[in-house]
């Protein structure tokens, strides 16, 4: 990713819950295992067990992948933004309306602008039994917010608080205004980079260490945070297209993307 100060390091793993004992042909890795392997580790060890799988699900993703990168490419002024694990039940016309008002927003900054949202996207925490599915969002994340191909993601908070510790979105107090963060900070969820640091050396030393995350919504409480996420629960064109039980959804601006102007008329437009 393009370095500029404060960015996030990205980390080898999300989160480092215990050594792994690399004989893994022995047994099958938990999720909590194979969430606990070096980036290089993971890739080793779906390719080599899990092969059938992923190119099952691969098949089913790249559907959904396929039609995005189609319309982002050659366009340089396409905003495409991520629903991640929206409602099954969620209706087409509540995504387009959705598009609808981000774009009305985005057209403020640069007429020439067209919005796109993509639905059906989903990681799933803490289930052993979606482990490729995970891995290929995140090689599908990584690989498009890397390139600039995705703006904006949003997502229940506890979820997206997880991907944030791998470096994908950007510091909001930097990207926005000086109006827009005293305006919506009472709003902004944090990482504590102090965490992000430990965890790229609990990564590296492979140690047995448990790493606590610190409550997002108290900054106060943490070394050095920053604020990647914003609550917009209040939001009911978007908090529609998540199922009643989602708690708190939050919005996030991805690394590299190169439509800050329309991203910040959008959170215009969520917050009026």
């Amino acid at each position: 990713l393009a370095t500029a100060p404060p960015r996030l390091w990205p980390v080898r793993t999300i989160l480092i819950f215990s050594k792994i004992d690399e004989t893994w042909d022995k047994k099958p890795l938990t999720n909590r295992e194979f969430r606990a392997l070096p980036i290089g580790k993971k890739v080793e060890y779906m390719w080599k067990y899990k092969r059938i799988h992923l190119i099952m699900y691969a098949v089913e993703l790249a559907l959904i992948i396929a039609g995005l990168l189609f319309l982002q490419a050659g366009n340089k002024n396409r905003l495409t933004g991520i629903i991640l694990n929206n409602a099954d039940s969620a209706p087409v016309e509540m995504f387009e309306t959705l598009k609808a008002d981000f774009q009305e927003a985005a057209r403020k900054y640069s007429k020439k602008t067209k919005v796109e949202v993509v639905g059906g996207l989903n990681y799933y925490l803490d289930d052993e039994s979606k482990v490729e599915e995970n891995y290929g969002l995140i090689r599908f994340l990584v690989e498009n917010i890397k390139k600039g191909d995705l703006d904006f993601l949003t997502g229940d908070q506890e979820t997206v608080e997880m991907l944030a510790y791998s470096g994908f979105f950007r510091d909001l107090s930097v990207v926005l205004s000086k109006e827009q963060v005293e305006r919506y900070k009472p709003y902004f969820r944090y990482i504590d980079q102090a965490v992000v640091d430990q965890i790229i050396l609990v990564a590296e030393s492979e140690t047995d260490v448990d790493i606590q995350l610190p409550d997002c919504a108290k900054p106060e409480e943490m070394e050095k945070p920053i604020p990647v996420m914003i609550d917009v629960s209040h939001y009911d064109n978007l908090k529609g297209l998540y199922a009643e039980t989602t708690g708190t959804v939050v919005f996030t601006i991805c690394e590299d993307s190169p439509e800050i102007g329309g991203l910040r008329n959008i959170l215009d437009v969520i917050f009026e």
